[in-house]
């Protein structure tokens, strides 16, 4: 697995280099077209005791589809874990045209 780290980081680097950009329904979002891979960052709903917010919704998508959510505890913590998740996106893509046949999905 050691062959896969320059992939990773070839891969981390690109999807750092993609700016986040604010929606009014959203707090941000990325796109990834390489990746083929979208998040949303939602806006945590707040009580009305005026608390912090318990968890910050991230919501993922492949191919304009919806794969997931996970939940961060602070907003660096859902930009980060988004980060992570396209980035994992476009590796698995990046494997599976650099081996067909491995059966990686």
């Amino acid at each position: 697995m050691t062959t896969d780290l320059p992939l990773y980081e070839a891969a981390r680097r690109h999807v750092a280099g993609i700016e986040w950009k604010q929606d009014q329904r959203f707090v941000c979002y990325k796109r990834c077209s390489a990746a083929k891979a979208h998040v949303l960052v939602a806006r945590p709903r707040g009580d009305s005791a005026g608390r912090l917010p318990e968890a910050w919704p991230v919501l993922l998508y492949r191919d304009r589809e919806k794969a997931g959510t996970i939940e961060a505890a602070t907003l660096a913590g859902a930009l980060g874990l988004a980060d992570a998740w396209i980035t994992d996106q476009l590796v698995a893509l990046q494997r599976k045209a650099t081996w067909p046949d491995a059966g990686i999905s």
